[in-house]
């Protein structure tokens, strides 16, 4: 399941349609679309969008809901993505029709279309609409996907730099790709050299001072120091000392809480760099990176990776905490509630450090 969360006005169902590849990152295919359709000063606007596999119909309906749940949805709406015949997809569209979570909510409308291209029909399957047409739905029956390539979302992509995959696979290879420019044997060796370092910070040792106090103060600096040094993923992979820097905050839980206000203060530097990290380390090193990582996103205008670097944290490790807890926000389409809570953990755990509230705040721009 992939949930992202836009906020985009809504028109007519090709609009939606044609702006799913920008929101999600990839062209889903043999896929369930369900959005949520939220009150917004200028009428209705889209809210979290959640896509299922059509084998994940109806199994995944309650945790889809839940999560759309904790906004305002006025209305949700499904879109059904196959090139299956109608008379197969039968078992999927009852279950969509017949669907109602444990508050008596269900899904209010539902269209069909073969696959997410410009000119391709879609057809209302069931919705609000009589069968003479009158109804709220009356002029959304059915209709053609817009040209999807000056669509909102896509346009909101080329600006970043990025075109949507042509699978939800391509997308979390992204993730899923091992840094190619460290052998295992070179990996193992910086992994323990970090991790002994953040335990002697732990210690109150470190940074050429023994003053607790001092070593956290001087651990922020150097957060930000890194983080202006990172000029791109690619040169990032290569770079050991930067590599060995981050994951160093990402080898314990206390150095990792410390140095969160920095990182999602600067989105594209801290994006880099923990994906390199991620990309390069295991274990809860990866796993914090991409905690991290998503939540300096979510934390961005453009966070499009953030759900699926989530998907894939889930999938590796469903118990951890701090992953957990992000998808959870995310899918809720509270992100960046979520990163106001992060910072403020982040000003808690400085406190407990020594750090006394007038301590210094990221110099980077949000």
């Amino acid at each position: 399941m992939n949930i992202s969360t836009p906020t985009q006005p809504i028109r007519t169902p090709g609009d939606i349609l044609a702006n799913i590849p920008g929101i999600l990152g990839f062209f889903p295919s043999e896929s369930v679309i369900l959005i949520s359709i939220q009150p917004s000063p200028h009428g209705f606007s889209m809210g979290p969008v959640a896509r299922l596999n059509l084998n994940d119909v109806p199994a995944a309906l309650q945790e889809v809901m839940d999560a759309f749940h904790c906004g305002n949805p006025e209305s949700i709406f499904g879109f059904v993505l196959s090139q299956r015949q109608e008379e197969d997809l039968w078992d999927i569209l009852h279950s969509l029709y017949r669907f109602q979570d444990r508050s008596g909510v269900g899904i209010d409308a539902c269209w069909l279309a073969e696959e997410l291209s410009t000119d391709t029909a879609y057809d209302l399957i069931f919705g609000h609409a009589s069968e003479d047409g009158e109804g709220p739905l009356q002029n959304w029956m059915e209709g053609t996907i817009p040209a999807i390539s000056t669509s909102h979302s896509m346009r909101e992509c080329v600006n970043n730099g990025m075109l949507p995959e042509l699978s939800r696979n391509d997308l979390v290879q992204r993730f899923k790709d091992h840094n190619p420019y460290f052998g295992k044997e070179e990996i193992s060796a910086m992994e323990r050299c970090c991790r002994e370092i953040a335990r002697q910070l732990r210690a109150g040792r470190g940074y050429q001072t023994s003053d607790p106090v001092q070593v956290v103060k001087r651990l922020i600096a150097d957060v930000r120091f890194v983080l202006s040094e990172v000029e791109s993923l690619e040169e990032t992979l290569e770079n050991e000392e930067l590599l060995c820097a981050a994951a160093m905050w990402m080898s314990t839980t206390w150095t990792r809480d410390l140095v969160i206000t920095e990182l999602v203060s600067a989105p594209r530097e801290a994006g880099d760099l923990l994906l390199a990290v991620a990309r390069t380390f295991q274990g809860s090193i990866r796993y914090n990176a991409l905690a991290l990582y998503a939540a300096s996103q979510v934390s961005h205008e453009f966070g499009i990776y953030a759900g699926p670097a989530l998907s894939v944290l889930v999938e590796e490790a469903p118990h951890h905490n701090l992953g957990r807890l992000i998808a959870q926000g995310y899918r809720s389409g509270m992100g960046r509630r979520l990163v106001t809570s992060l910072c403020h953990g982040c000003e808690l755990a400085r406190e407990a450090a020594g750090l006394g509230a007038d301590a210094p705040q990221s110099s980077f721009g949000g």
